[in-house]
């Protein structure tokens, strides 16, 4: 009897896994800990709290083994055009080929996850978390991907993000860790462009989209 339980119990399990932790994350994001982006803009866990904006209820189930979040399966060559994926944990997922046109992404989190030729273009990943993800061939263009974190990012290569909005964005250069800078400071210092970014993440990380 128990044997036969162990399948259900196991989705049931990954069904949970896949809520909490997306809680997890908005807490996270709103002060209650310090996000990865957050820490390498040097930022403290004493500011405003994600409670001053809504944060709706993400539809979280699992059918089949696949997670469902918001209507969207998270597998490999998944359509969600326009999907609702605020705040989604998906952390080593598996996204090779997926179709995530003008997705809102603003506070995923999707480290390890291999993102092998998605089509992230036109989407919303402000303050999105892509540490150590795959992104080999993977299309953001034309997509807001401020105030991101591209740390460790596998095969991301500045013309992956051609045309994408990449203000405040903190992206491995030559070893070590950057801030990338808007338009009209770039060639300025990075302790400059530093202060900078952290006045624009404490103005503008909470702002709906």
């Amino acid at each position: 009897m128990i044997l036969r339980q162990m399948p259900s119990m196991r989705k049931s399990l990954r069904l949970i896994t896949a809520v909490s932790t997306g809680f997890s994350l908005s807490l996270i994001l709103g002060g209650c800990a310090t996000s990865s982006s957050e820490a390498a803009l040097g930022l403290g866990t004493d500011e405003p709290s994600t409670s001053e904006v809504d944060q709706p209820t993400p539809d979280v189930r699992v059918e089949d083994g696949v997670v469902i979040w918001n209507g969207c399966r998270i597998e490999p060559r998944t359509s969600c055009p326009g999907a609702d994926l605020r705040g989604a944990n998906l952390n080593g997922e598996y996204l090779m080929d997926a179709n995530l046109e003008g997705a809102n992404l603003q506070g995923a989190s999707l480290t390890f996850t291999d993102l092998t030729r998605a089509n992230l273009s036109s989407a919303n990943l402000r303050f999105a978390n892509f540490a150590h993800a795959t992104m080999h061939d993977t299309l953001v263009y034309d997509s807001d991907a401020s105030g991101a974190n591209f740390t460790g990012a596998r095969y991301l290569t500045p013309a992956s993000i051609w045309d994408a909005d990449v203000t405040c964005a903190v992206w491995d250069i030559t070893g070590a860790q950057r801030r990338l800078p808007p338009p009209d400071l770039r060639g300025q210092s990075q302790a400059e462009i530093d202060a900078w970014c952290r006045e624009w993440w404490v103005n503008n990380r909470f702002s709906p989209q």
